[in-house]
């Protein structure tokens, strides 16, 4: 028996670590000088931030498999892919740079290009995620500060999950300090709003499917998965198919701040519900008012918001815009 892999995903993470995505991924061979033993390397394991951030060098093998190399990605210098030329095409490799270690990855030029997309995703999360903010709420009738990291997929100080949502690429997340979505591979990363940076959420785009019809973002494999896999035939939503024929309501969760987007979750079940769930978490944030100059609710803020709910047409907006202004 070779050595076990023994990654843990992050203290506290928000998101359950046992549906996000990882699966081995092959390749042709690596190189590097100072650690020769992973030359044997045949197979790659990514485990994502919220996994731990590690790149796993592995041998699978018919009677035996062996754990080579555990290399943090947070100890990854820089990362390149290129390809070069050989007298028959060319061959595409990745070569990432570590303390006193240079290793040479080679694989398909799509692979190459993906693994080094899900390595500069990690290490910009990483960044993301020490990022901190001030927030000022009410809570039991006082007033507090608190400094949170918003980019953060862990439990912030007195922050309290009420909704969370985990598939195999996407995390959603409503709690008593923000919304978060979340990519696990791959571009989009974070997108976090705390819930004073919005004004209102919507549902839009609201329709009934019947339930083995729902394939939205929700329940998709990210791209980038199907370029590691490339032998896995999949498309970006995947169909799942049920013997009942239940209907139910699927849209997009909008966030809206002076009468424009400011972020939006495509293709949710029942949205109408998650935006009671997160108007609900909302209103236990209250952040100190401040008072408009007129003392009242601004009109063209007002008047945009009931363009982006639908409820009037461009023509009408326009001309009740001219009038107010």
């Amino acid at each position: 028996m070779g050595k076990e892999i023994n990654i843990q995903p992050l203290e506290g993470l928000l998101f359950d670590p046992t549906k996000i995505w990882n699966e081995p991924c092959g390749i042709n061979n690596v190189e590097c000088k100072t650690i020769k033993e992973i030359e044997d390397t045949n197979t790659l394991y990514f485990y994502c931030f919220e996994l731990g951030n590690v790149l796993v060098f592995y041998h699978k093998g018919k009677l035996r498999s062996n754990n080579l190399l555990e290399l943090p990605i947070s100890d990854i210098i820089s990362i390149k892919a290129g390809s070069e030329k050989k007298r028959i095409g060319k061959k595409w490799i990745m070569t990432i740079k570590a303390a006193g270690d240079t290793i040479v990855i080679q694989a398909g030029e799509e692979q190459v290009n993906a693994f080094k997309g899900m390595l500069d995703a990690q290490k910009e999360k990483q960044e993301l995620a020490k990022k901190t903010k001030k927030i000022t709420l009410t809570s039991g009738g006082s007033t507090k500060t608190v400094t949170i990291n918003p980019y953060s997929p862990i439990a912030q100080d007195g922050e309290e999950s009420i909704f969370s949502l985990t598939t195999e690429s996407l995390g959603f997340l409503v709690t008593n300090y923000r919304v978060f979505s979340n990519v696990f591979y791959g571009d989009g990363l974070f997108q976090s709003l705390t819930h004073g940076e919005y004004e209102d959420v919507i549902a839009r785009n609201v329709e009934k499917r019947r339930e083995e019809d729902i394939v939205g973002g929700v329940n998709a494999r990210s791209s980038l998965w199907n370029l590691v896999q490339k032998e896995v035939d999949i498309s970006y939503n995947e169909s799942r198919h049920h013997a009942s024929s239940t209907e139910t309501e699927v849209g997009d969760i909008v966030f809206m701040n002076d009468g424009k987007q400011v972020m939006i979750w495509q293709n949710f079940p029942d949205p109408n519900s998650l935006v009671k769930i997160i108007n609900s978490a909302k209103a236990h944030f209250k952040i100190a008012p401040t008072a408009s100059p007129s003392g009242g609710e601004d009109p063209i803020k007002a008047l945009k918001l009931r363009f982006a709910k639908g409820e009037i047409t461009k023509k009408q907006f326009l001309e009740m815009k001219k009038i107010l202004e």
